[in-house]
């Protein structure tokens, strides 16, 4: 039984391809497509970038057999992020990204890179995650995550005292040393302050009060120094610097939250951009298929012989009560056939009727077209390449003509014949594995392995098919 144009197609694609994929391997496939545009844009990790690229083209090649119009764009966005996510997603998940994303922009060292990378993959974990918690809702859980131990105002006194210890260290014994001891030290209370205010303990405590317990915790050193106008200016300085550290991480949060709930838009971007990726790379192998035919018909002889092709209203020019087309470029035709969907079929026609040909006349004012005599014909031009077919095909009716003829073809519609044997199958699938070997830069090797393979059995189906010719004589 001849190939139809899809059959034939199906058969390269999976001859060429390294297996017969299904909706189960885009996903992993399109996962690797948005881990390397994370690598490459956003974590800036062009190691990882160069391995992911690698995968998602080895993805790729494996995939020639697939037809992507099957699947779903919904499909491919909900089947990735399930991939992405794995079981990262939930609200602990959301809180850790927003403590991630608040050490990061607080960071100012070597560690700020490290610290966003950190984030940057905890946030594709998520995979798109949303929260509807407001800001306000999520911080008390954020704050548990930057500083599990919580503050008291034991720790308020001595966060403030080791601010005023390291200024004083700063300014007035200029040791630099000891400055950036105590200041480490203040910066980590800070973080376990954020959870704490003042308000919640049961009497408030003065400010006045609050000045009198940090100079009992300087002790010696503030008795040392004399400069109490300047430690009371300190220790407001500190105060209102927590109080600040609080507002910024409040405001880090609400801002890690829309980076977060909008991230999801940008990995359905990239996911869409995937699949149109994927299904480029059908549309490229289709066309290399339609080249390597057209490139075989020209050496191959006896595939340029008994091509079908199907004309229906759609097809075709209505005129008077005929229709009017053009012959495939080239064609030389054998037989045509009017098919009739309809068993009421007019003049009590078969459901398969034979055309009479007439090559020698064409006009379009003659009266074989402008009558309804129920005579079935085809009646081609000599020159112009363009036929006319009685009765007029009708989509309505089911009324369609059958083309039979040889030469070189150049177009093909899925449910056409085609003399394209088992040979020309692994012809076809040695170029396409060659020209996708170049696509995806594989070496020049493998290249010329697959170029030489498609040659060699060119030759091949030349001999071969010249000499099942001869011997049908």
């Amino acid at each position: 039984m001849p190939y139809t144009w899809d059959s034939f197609n199906a058969l390269v694609r999976s001859n060429a391809g390294d297996l017969v994929p299904d909706s189960t391997t885009i996903a992993p496939a399109l996962v690797e497509y948005v881990r390397w545009n994370v690598a490459r844009d956003q974590t800036r990790d062009l190691t990882e970038a160069s391995s992911m690229l690698a995968s998602w083209k080895s993805y790729k090649k494996r995939m020639l057999g697939y037809d992507f119009d099957v699947y779903s764009q919904a499909a491919a966005q909900t089947d990735t992020k399930a991939l992405l996510s794995g079981n990262q997603q939930g609200r602990d998940g959301y809180v850790l990204a927003v403590a991630d994303f608040i050490k990061a922009e607080l960071e100012e060292s070597e560690r700020t890179t490290s610290l966003r990378n950190t984030y940057v993959r905890r946030k594709l974990g998520l995979a798109g995650y949303t929260v509807a918690d407001t800001a306000e809702q999520l911080y008390p859980d954020v704050t548990k995550v930057l500083s599990p131990i919580a503050g008291t105002y034991d720790t308020l006194i001595q966060a403030i005292t080791l601010f005023v210890k390291g200024e004083l260290a700063r300014l007035i014994e200029r040791d630099t040393g000891r400055y950036q001891s105590f200041n480490q030290d203040y910066n980590q209370l800070r973080f376990r302050l954020l959870g704490f205010s003042t308000e919640e303990l049961g009497s408030p405590p003065s400010d006045a009060q609050v000045e009198d317990d940090v100079r009992d915790r300087l002790g010696s050193d503030a008795a040392r120094i004399g400069a109490q106008d300047m430690i009371n200016d300190l220790i407001r300085t500190a105060r209102q610097q927590i109080k600040d550290f609080k507002d910024t991480t409040m405001s880090l949060t609400s801002a890690a939250r829309e980076d977060l709930n909008h991230y999801g838009s940008w990995i359905d971007n990239v996911i869409e951009r995937g699949c149109a990726d994927l299904k480029g790379l059908h549309v490229f192998v289709e066309n290399h298929i339609r080249q390597v035919v057209i490139d075989l018909q020209r050496y191959v002889p006896a595939y340029r012989m008994g091509h079908e092709t199907l004309y229906g209203q759609d097809d075709v020019v209505a005129d008077c009560y005929a229709s009017r087309g053009s012959l495939p470029e080239g064609a030389k035709p054998l037989q045509a056939y009017i098919l009739y969907e309809d068993e009421d079929a007019p003049c009590d026609a078969c459901v398969e009727c034979e055309l009479i040909s007439d090559y020698g006349f064409f006009d379009y004012g003659q009266t074989a077209i402008s009558t309804d005599d129920c005579i079935p014909r085809l009646i081609i031009d000599p020159k112009g390449g363009l036929f006319i077919a009685k009765p007029q095909l009708s989509t309505e009716k089911g009324i369609s003509l059958r083309l039979h003829w040889d030469g070189t073809k150049l177009d093909f519609d899925g449910a056409d014949s085609v003399p394209f044997d088992e040979g020309a199958v692994y012809a076809a699938a040695a170029w396409v594995n060659a020209e996708v070997s170049r696509e995806f830069g594989s070496s020049l090797g493998i290249f010329n392995s697959f170029r030489d393979s498609y040659l060699r059995t060119r030759r091949r189906l030349f001999v071969s098919l010249k000499e099942r010719e001869m011997l049908a004589r």
